[in-house]
């Protein structure tokens, strides 16, 4: 008898469980393992003129939790972006922005996040993570994933979105890459017809950013176009 009630005891407790995790689950970006050591650097073309934009990735830990320190340096912006390795969601950003008139130094930490239930859609803290955090996009089971930003109204006219277009080769100078193409835009027709922004990911992982087409910022900012230069792994200085 002893046994038979812990027997019922633990069905009951696996399918409370898994109930739990089903009412509870909803869209995470993957883990993308992304190489401690991973550098980047990319060719950004706007308004006529070239610049780099260098990149690093260090994989670091405090206390049980290892977070992915992105940093990124170009002539207008040095960012700083710490994300949680097993969530993927945004710890810090933190930026210096160079304009012909001033500096600027913002520092944004998530202190308290609420638990995402929504399949589909997702809030962010800043628009210059999305690029990183597309990394861990589900490339194989593609979705249309509804963008939405903190401090968004809770009514809004339109909505934004990424979506999956197709695998396609991207040709940059001497190199070609298999990659994914994403769009972000609005949703809706005019969406189709006018993406805001285009992203090739590579197909093979960790999924490193190949090409970016668009705007640099949120809609109505000037647009430009990135491209990887070169990719290497090793020690960060």
């Amino acid at each position: 008898m002893k046994l038979i009630t812990k027997s019922v005891q633990l069905f009951a407790a696996i399918i409370v469980t898994f109930l739990t995790a089903t009412v509870w689950a909803g869209f995470g970006f993957r883990d993308p393992q992304i190489p401690d050591g991973e550098q980047t650097t990319y060719e950004c073309r706007k308004k006529g003129s070239i610049t780099l934009i260098n990149e690093s990735v260090a994989v670091k830990r405090e206390g049980q939790n290892d977070f992915y320190e992105i940093y990124s340096q170009s002539p207008e912006l040095d960012a700083t972006i710490q994300i949680h390795k097993d969530t993927m969601t945004i710890l810090s950003v933190d930026m210096l922005k160079r304009f012909e008139d001033a500096t600027i130094n913002s520092t944004l930490k998530m202190l308290d996040e609420k638990s995402n239930l929504k399949t589909d859609e997702i809030k962010l803290p800043h628009f210059i993570v999305l690029k990183y955090l597309l990394r861990g996009y589900p490339f194989d089971n593609p979705l249309k994933l509804t963008i939405g930003y903190y401090g968004d109204p809770t009514e809004k006219k339109f909505s934004m979105s990424v979506r999956y277009k197709k695998k396609e080769l991207v040709k940059i100078k001497d190199k070609t890459f298999n990659c994914h193409k994403l769009e972000f835009g609005l949703d809706g027709v005019l969406g189709t017809i006018l993406p805001e922004l285009e992203m090739w990911y590579s197909v093979e992982p960790p999924h490193y950013l190949v090409r970016y087409e668009g705007i640099e910022g949120l809609p109505g900012s000037p647009k430009r176009i990135i491209e990887l230069s070169n990719r290497s792994i090793g020690m960060i200085p």
